[in-house]
């Protein structure tokens, strides 16, 4: 089961920056200001790079 539905807000409380694996690909740390308050696209799982797809509307 996703730990982040689709639809559901991102906030301060359940989103972190951190370092990509090598190969991951996601949204850089300057973003998250653009991303808080926004819904998810889709359902994530805890520690999944968060990229422009899994934003509502995209960036």
């Amino acid at each position: 089961m996703p730990d982040k539905q689709a639809q559901e807000v991102f906030t301060a409380e359940n989103l972190a920056c951190k370092r990509p694996l090598p190969g991951a690909t996601g949204l850089p740390p300057r973003d998250y200001d653009r991303v808080v308050g926004r819904r998810a696209a889709r359902a994530l799982r805890i520690d999944d790079p968060i990229d422009e797809d899994a934003v509502e509307g995209g960036l």
